[in-house]
């Protein structure tokens, strides 16, 4: 029982330990993407973007096969940290495409203003101690950004656009979600701090 134990408790810790590693693996793979592109080398450059979306639904799978994913201390760290190298990757792929292109800069505003929207009320929920988790629309809204990246290094304009307003109608799809489960959730007085013990996870 206590071999099982052990080799259980090893495993989970695999796990977890597998899961930030992914996403260490998605920063540097975000990097070299942000240089092939600098580099002129697009082919490469959208290899990195679809490494970088595959790779972020296996990092939260990851963590959720460990017993971590039960303990709340665990899961906020999770969920900051994979919410904080999400913006990371999106800037280091996009800032060296927009110096690259500046015809990328309508495209660019387009994605800021949808990180400024989403991510800014995210934070600012949690400043009052609610964490929101996304659900479909919110992670298909991201991986979006993503494919409006490899649109606008592939494919024409136009079809680029048509890409960029579907991310737009999901991302606001995804913050009115996201207002709803915070109008929905019951809260019986503010929440000031940070602490595990105070903050309220909205699912």
């Amino acid at each position: 029982m206590r071999a099982e134990s052990h080799l259980k408790v090893d495993r989970d810790l695999l796990l977890a330990a597998g899961s930030y590693g992914i996403t260490l693996v998605r920063l540097l793979i975000a990097g070299f993407g942000a240089l092939t592109i600098w580099r002129g080398e697009f082919t490469l450059a959208v290899s990195s973007v679809i490494l970088v979306i595959v790779l972020d639904y296996f990092d939260g799978a990851t963590f959720e096969k460990s017993c971590f994913s039960t303990f709340k201390e665990w899961r906020i760290k999770r969920r900051i940290a994979d919410s904080v190298s999400d913006r990371i990757v999106i800037q280091v792929i996009c800032i060296p495409l927009l110096i690259k292109s500046p015809s990328f800069l309508y495209f660019f505003l387009l994605i800021l203003g949808r990180e400024l929207s989403i991510s800014g009320y995210v934070a600012h929920e949690f400043s009052k101690g609610l964490l929101l988790y996304p659900r479909n629309v919110a992670k298909l809204a991201c991986a979006m950004i993503g494919i409006t990246v490899i649109s606008f290094m592939t494919l024409p304009l136009g079809f680029t656009l048509l890409v960029a307003v579907t991310m737009l109608i999901l991302s606001t799809c995804a913050l009115f979600n996201y207002w709803r489960r915070v109008h929905e959730s019951v809260v019986s007085t503010p929440l000031q701090t940070y602490t595990d013990k105070t903050i309220q996870e909205i699912t």
